[in-house]
């Protein structure tokens, strides 16, 4: 149920605004278009574009292999846009019904871009609209998404973004609501041992009073409500059990990580308009001249200057695969420039497929063998090339491309001793990839030293800059902004501040530490064992785990000889104190199921009851959302809200059922 709420939440919020992209996707899309320059690509999207906006939805699906083999052509691992394009079209078609049709608009948008997650969370919100009990391939959509993570950029920040929201909504409540319950629950126990150092005569009452003035004194002060929860259970850790100083140190230590959940928020939000953005997305797709320009400004103002001068390279290099003058050069140009900044993985396998590259410019037309004339040349330049893959190999062991293109080429030479253990290595690194590359796309003689060269981005495997690389641009783009975004949130930080409170959290683990020391060193009071009653240290008497006040010591002495009719009165009057004190555990239950349980000292029912709800409510309003992922539909479907419902409404009624379970005990 976690795993589905964390794909659920990659999701985007609010009501469809329409059946189609936005205008900026559509420029984009015009722009990414004219920087390809394929008329092939040109002319098919725009038939696929003529059936969608027609409602042909499987004519549409009809052209996707198409689309994918020009794809490949052009040395592009995926088409973004073009996805985007037809999962909103998937949207439609379900709006319309035809609930078949879109799940074929998904598959098609995950055969453009096999590295998006969401094509699939699109395919799992369709198949449970189209079958409910079909589980099967919800679940299998559910695998395929969380399989893709791990290589789309902009869903992992758009699920992180959102789940730090989460996290910090569900901490903040967490933290308050437990140390309320904890002002209540030691209420008892601080004002007695208040008495012990007020005057005679104080009464109960009197020292509760003074006990809720001294709660307050955080507030009056302005502290904000975390560091005053933060304050409170510090303090309170004088009159908890050990299993309640256990969770308030985890809550404190959760209050520690809050600026670290904010930086990524702010960091989740602020990537779309970023540079990591526009070089992901040169790197995984299509690049439009703009984006292009800017990658150049970026490159001449040493903004990230390897990485623009990487994808300059990557970008000229795909150009020079479909025979484009000049453009070898000039990936050259930049590929140099950016292993001189850098050596990298990436950067010499990019460097040594350019190598292979400007070698094939010596080869005859056609699928021919060279002339003995040019043989050696051909030789020795191939072979600086699989110096170059072996140089990234070495930097990086777990890269596939250097170790496929390594035997490729030297299996073109004839060097099929050092190239079968290499296909072999290449095969258990990822049999599926190797597979699929020499199955529908190094389709050609492999066995030719020159192959034909007119489909150069299908003879290598290219590299991109690698996830963490961006994901690190990224977090430098965005700045180190921690403020927490939640409504007012200047009442939860107060004077503190949200930069510091970190500091409070670890501050308040600290104060949990101390206090427990101090409890240890001086008694303080506690439940009675058997009536529940406040047990003080000067009177109580503790023997085998058990602790017994005053009172029913005196019971137990004066029992032969007191009134049989007064000891039921007084059993009754504790039995009547008891059920009061249920009674509002139950009502309290009702209200903010899990605040009972906490008041009655279950503390981890309680938190568990109280992180559900809270949970399943937070994603129900949409309150974690703060960043969207604009590929991929605004529509949630009635999986998501069955799913959301089925927890708040058992949750709720579990919570009746177990605090009405438990008894009377306080």
């Amino acid at each position: 149920m976690g795993i589905a709420l964390c794909a659920l939440s990659l999701a985007s919020p609010g009501a469809l605004a329409s059946t189609s992209e936005s205008s900026a996707a559509k420029e984009r899309q015009a722009g990414v278009l004219a920087s390809i320059d394929n008329e092939a690509l040109s002319l098919t999207w725009t038939e696929v574009r003529a059936h969608l906006e027609r409602g042909a939805w499987r004519e549409a699906t009809g052209r996707v292999e198409k689309l994918v083999e020009l794809r490949t052509d052009l040395g592009i691992p995926s088409l973004e846009p073009m996805s985007a394009a037809l999962l909103y079209a998937a949207e439609a078609a379900s709006q319309d019904g035809a609930h078949d049709e879109a799940l074929a608009l998904c598959e098609g948008a995950a055969a453009l871009s096999d590295h998006m997650s969401a094509p699939h969370i699109e395919m799992m919100r369709h198949s449970f609209d189209g079958s409910p009990l079909g589980v099967g391939a919800t679940i299998k959509a559910l695998r395929g998404s969380i399989d893709r993570l791990p290589t789309d950029l902009k869903s992992q920040l758009t699920l992180l973004g959102n789940g730090a929201q989460a996290a910090t909504w569900l901490m903040v409540l967490l933290v308050v609501l437990f140390s309320l319950a904890a002002a209540a629950r030691c209420a008892r126990y601080a004002a007695s041992d208040l008495r012990r150092l007020l005057p005679r005569g104080v009464g109960q009452s009197q020292a509760i009073a003074l006990y809720a003035m001294a709660l307050s004194v955080p507030v009056i002060l302005g502290l904000g409500l975390l560091p005053t929860a933060v304050c409170w259970l510090a303090v309170l850790a004088t009159f908890q059990s050990i299993s309640e100083r256990v969770v308030s140190t985890i809550l404190l230590a959760g209050v520690a990580m809050l600026p670290g959940w904010s930086g990524q928020v702010h960091s989740s939000i602020a990537y779309s308009g970023s540079p990591a953005a526009t070089l992901q997305r040169c790197n995984q797709g299509p690049c439009s001249p703009q984006e292009e320009a800017d990658i150049h400004h970026w490159a001449n103002n040493h903004l990230h200057p390897y990485e623009s001068h990487f994808t300059l390279a990557l970008l000229a290099k795909r150009r020079a695969g479909m025979g484009q003058e000049g453009q070898l050069e000039r990936a050259v140009h930049f590929v140099t420039l950016a292993n001189r900044l850098e050596a990298t993985a990436e950067g010499l396998n990019l460097e040594g497929n350019l190598a292979y590259l400007t070698a094939l410019e010596d080869c005859p037309g056609g699928d021919k063998d060279p002339s003995p004339e040019t043989r050696p040349a051909l030789e020795s330049r191939l072979r600086e090339a699989v110096a170059l893959w072996k140089q990234a190999y070495d930097l990086d062991p777990t890269a596939l491309a250097p170790l496929y293109n390594s035997q490729a080429v030297l299996r073109q030479l004839g060097d099929d001793e050092v190239a079968d253990p290499l296909l072999t290595l290449a095969l258990k690194r990822d049999t599926m990839e190797v597979t699929r590359w020499n199955r529908d796309i190094a389709m050609e003689n492999n066995l030719l030293m020159c192959r034909m060269t007119d489909a150069g981005n299908r003879h290598l495997m290219d590299m991109a800059l690698p996830l963490p690389r961006l994901r690190s641009v990224a977090r430098s783009d965005s700045g180190e902004s921690t403020a927490l975004l939640l409504p007012y949130a200047s009442a939860f930080v107060g004077m503190v501040g949200a930069d510091r409170i970190g500091l409070a959290g670890i501050g308040g683990v600290l104060g949990v530490l101390l206090f427990s020391i101090l409890a240890w060193l001086v008694k303080v009071s506690r439940d009675c064992s058997r009536c529940g009653a406040v047990a003080e240290p000067s009177s109580r008497i503790e023997s085998g785990g058990e602790i017994v006040c005053e009172a029913c010591v005196l019971t137990d002495i004066r029992k032969k000889l007191t009134d049989a009719k007064e000891q039921w009165f007084a059993e009754k009057r504790r039995e009547e104190a008891a059920r009061r004190w249920e009674q509002i555990c139950r009502a309290l239950t009702y209200v903010l199921p899990g605040m009972g349980h906490l008041l009655k000292g279950r503390t981890l029912r309680g938190l568990f009851v109280i992180a559900t709800i809270t949970l399943a409510a937070v994603v129900l309003l949409e309150g974690h959302v703060v960043t969207t992922d604009p590929r991929q539909p605004t529509a949630h479907g009635s999986g998501r809200a069955l799913l959301l419902g089925l927890m708040l409404g058992g949750t709720w009624i579990m919570a009746l059922i177990d605090i009405y379970a438990i008894g009377g005990d306080r």
